[in-house]
């Protein structure tokens, strides 16, 4: 049985995506319509007393001018070295203090990338709503071959996708800020519907490298755990076979001992969906004996400052660098606080 084909309709499109795009159609019953996006959704029209298809272009060519106008009235011009230290100081202050320090230090190398631009125009004293296409692909190519001034060092799509991130996040952030009522930027330039409408391109990795623990190490590191948390987590890693970042979050509602398994929420996994694994018979062992034994939802690995939480990745992240065999200390049998877990060699 062969389909029918869909007869397409009549559209015309006005202005650019992701800015003042505007769109007229016709509909199957003849009825002609407009259509747009406003704050992520999108909007329609019904031209009740259009009749004409050149009219209802003629609509959506006013339209998409009004959205130009209604642009340049909500913003504040701001050039970009303006708006990146105005997150710097409003934003960054509220961050860990790795990430104000990240924040920083992308402030310097975006700076440092606009300025070195031949063209005076591309530099950061330009208006930041500017930010287009050319900066985004510029940018990739000038830091994955160390050519931006002041950072020669050639640095992996990871690292680059890195610093995108940061210059998206302090463009998204102008949209909701400004002075007296009126945002830094009426849209992000770089928001998402016009690097996917653009297809834009974020680097990424094809074959990051993941180094992997041995098991000599792995058992030397829970043997000299400064702390039960990480002894046990490195020892459920190892009988799990599950990345830091799920262990970590675990609840005690997620472990069943009598039927010896363990259950990963949604939230814990890369692929988002739920699933079930068997513990081994070490793992059942050492989870009785943890020091934490709860129920509910209460985190198998409790953070010291506050047990409702788990612990904080960088506190494990302290300990593996404390005590690991990469560690700076000299004395590598030097005693470490007594673990009251102990693990089972059973």
């Amino acid at each position: 049985m062969t389909r029918r084909k869909r007869k397409k309709r009549w559209s015309y499109n006005a202005g650019h995506r992701g800015r003042n795009w505007v769109r007229a159609f016709e509909k199957p019953d003849g009825s002609l319509h407009l259509e747009w996006m406003e704050d992520g959704r999108r909007k329609r029209l019904f031209l009740r007393h259009v009749s004409t298809k050149d009219n209802a272009k003629r609509k959506a060519d006013e339209l998409a001018v009004e959205f130009i106008k209604l642009e340049g009235e909500s913003r504040v011009p701001i050039t970009i070295t303006q708006l990146l230290h105005e997150y710097v100081k409003e934003v960054t202050p509220t961050k860990s203090t790795s990430k104000q320090g990240h924040d920083r230090r992308a402030l310097r190398l975006w700076r440092s990338f606009f300025d070195s631009q031949p063209e005076l125009g591309r530099r950061s004293e330009r208006k930041a709503g500017s930010l287009d296409r050319i900066d985004w692909d510029r940018f990739i190519s000038q830091r994955t071959s160390g050519e931006i001034p002041g950072w020669p060092k050639r640095v992996k799509n990871q690292q680059v996708s890195y610093d995108l991130k940061f210059m998206i996040a302090v463009l998204n952030w102008a949209t909701g800020q400004g002075i007296h009522g009126r945002s830094f930027l009426a849209t992000s330039p770089w928001r998402a519907e016009v690097r996917r409408s653009q297809k834009w391109t974020m680097p990424r990795e094809l074959n990051p490298h993941r180094p992997g623990m041995t098991s000599e190490i792995r058992e030397a590191l829970i043997a000299r755990a400064p702390s039960w948390q990480f002894g046990l987590a490195l020892l459920l890693q190892r009988e799990t076979r599950r990345r830091n970042s799920s262990i970590r979050q675990l609840m005690w509602s997620d472990i069943d001992l009598e039927a010896e398994e363990v259950t990963w929420r949604g939230k814990l996994d890369k692929s988002g969906k739920e699933n079930a694994t068997p513990l081994t018979h070490r793992a059942v062992e050492a989870l009785r004996n943890a020091p934490s034994r709860g129920i509910g939802m209460t985190p198998v690995f409790p953070a010291a400052t506050n047990p409702r939480q788990p612990t904080p990745r960088n506190t494990f992240q302290i300990f593996l660098v404390t005590i690991g065999p990469w560690s700076n200390s000299s004395n590598h049998d030097a005693p470490y606080p007594s673990v009251v877990w102990p693990p089972s060699d059973e």
